[in-house]
């Protein structure tokens, strides 16, 4: 099966098979690719479905399998409206690599992935990191190094928190920083520093600002 970087689904009467072992288990109604892809099915037929995106028409089709033979699928993907030659950009600003009670690998091949099968043109990737002591170089070159010149990954903080009394374990919200500068003027790590657990009164502005996604 071959295609640009996309989701996929494929089922076969009365079994949806789940992705294991790739890399890609947080995607749990098919599994992610990065243009092709080799699966084992039971004979019969099988319906495969390809999305990438808003901007791309999802494809689908049915393939009738053989016994103990290999069968090849190509779909091609059409664009519906390409919103970057207007001068709009598909993106994400908040996400984690590490959330929640750390139930779901995901490391920094899968987040590339993700960012590519969804077709955004940019993600911006907050803490927990699979990484030991983060610093602002060592999160740039993992980033920096996955990205392409139609997805560009990035790094930001989700900070200040606002905990309970200085409870880590209660949090009644956050700020979210975007287009962060890894060090102070006298070079500390803001990392550190801004993941430490404190105190704060105010995490969100007494009325909504407004905010664009045009030529980010």
């Amino acid at each position: 099966m071959r295609t640009p970087p996309t989701n996929a689904l494929h089922r076969a009467p009365g079994r949806c098979p789940r992705p294991g072992g790739d890399g890609t288990e947080s995607f749990l109604d098919g599994f992610r690719c990065a243009g092709q892809f080799e699966k084992r099915l039971p004979a019969g037929k099988t319906r495969v479905r390809v999305t990438r995106g808003f901007e791309c028409a999802a494809e689908e089709c049915v393939v009738t399998l053989s016994p103990d033979a290999a069968s090849e699928v190509r779909l091609k993907l059409h664009r519906r409206v390409d919103l970057r030659r207007r001068g709009w950009y598909a993106g994400d600003s908040h996400d984690h690599m590490i959330h929640g009670e750390r139930t779901i690998p995901v490391g920094f091949d899968s987040v590339a992935l993700s960012a590519r099968a969804e077709d955004l043109q940019y993600l911006s990737l907050a803490q927990a990191w699979t990484i030991e002591r983060p610093t602002p170089e060592s999160l740039a070159a993992e980033l920096d190094s996955r990205s392409t010149p139609d997805c560009r990954l990035t790094w930001n903080l989700e900070a200040p928190k606002n905990y309970y009394r200085g409870d880590a374990g209660k949090c009644l919200g956050h700020c979210w920083n975007v287009a962060v500068r890894g060090r102070t003027p006298e070079g500390l790590n803001v990392i550190a520093s801004s993941c430490k657990p404190a105190r704060t009164i105010m995490n969100r502005p007494s009325r909504p600002l407004p905010i664009s996604s045009r030529n980010v």
